[in-house]
Order: C-alpha cells, then structure tokens, then sequence
C-alpha cells in the first residue's frame, strides 16, 4: 500500500498538482484539447 501511494504522489508531483482530483481534471482538460 505504501509503495501505490508513494507511486500516486510521485505522478501528482509531476502533473504538478496535490490531489487526485486535480490529476483528474488534468487529464480531462488535455484530452478535450486533443479533440478541439
């Protein structure tokens, strides 16, 4: 469990966002760019 949530924290550093929820709108937001 440790190892998803250091695995979860480092991709939301990347995003550079905190919670999964901005992760979330992140992707939404890029992949409704992809169709524009």
């Amino acid at each position: 469990e440790k190892t998803v949530k250091h695995h979860v924290s480092d991709i939301l550093g990347k995003l550079g966002v905190t919670r999964r929820i901005e992760a979330a709108a992140f992707a939404l937001r890029r992949q409704s760019r992809r169709y524009d």
